[in-house]
């Protein structure tokens, strides 16, 4: 008998996985490029979606329901747009800071590591400013050193620029 499902009868966590080589693909193509300016890596990394964590994958049959309920609002949001979005759940953003981590662990060109540590900063910065919620062990003084130079980079664009002031202004407030 022909198979006449569009799955190919593959279940759910095998398509995920073909899904995530394609994913890890992409990615590894875009890393892999020549060193482009902070700016131009950084506006680039915005714009794309926030890819799926191995974790997710491998123990979604079992959460299919919870991530499908969450995940599907973002589907083809870009990354800056989450960040900035007042909105956007606090679980998103602290999966975005663990991808800010874990992407700023494996850059070595320094515009790359830069764009990470931009990321991982602005979940941080959304967080408090959005949420009211510090989602790091990082001490306010510390925060607020960080935000204050992220926000005066050249490179930053306005409204992430905007997002850091204000975050270094509440640590600030907040160590004091």
């Amino acid at each position: 008998m022909k198979d006449t499902t569009t799955t190919g009868g593959l279940n759910a966590k095998q398509l995920l996985r073909i899904l995530m080589l394609g994913a890890e693909k992409n990615e590894a193509e875009q890393v892999g490029k020549a060193e482009q300016p902070v700016a131009a890596a950084l506006q680039a990394r915005l714009e794309r979606g926030l890819p799926l964590s191995p974790k997710a994958v491998d123990s979604l049959p079992a959460i299919l329901g919870r991530l499908c309920h969450e995940l599907a609002p973002l589907a083809g949001r870009p990354l800056g747009g989450l960040l900035l979005d007042p909105s956007t759940a606090l679980s998103v953003i602290k999966t975005i800071k663990e991808y800010g981590k874990t992407l700023s662990e494996r850059q070595t060109a320094e515009s790359s590591h830069a764009v990470a540590v931009t990321i991982y900063f602005a979940a941080i910065a959304n967080a408090l400013v959005h949420h009211g919620e510090k989602i790091t062990q990082h001490s306010h003084e510390h925060l607020a050193r960080s935000f204050g130079m992220l926000a005066s980079k050249p490179w930053m664009p306005d409204e992430l620029g905007k997002l850091f002031a204000q975050a270094a202004e509440m640590c600030r407030s907040r160590a004091s």
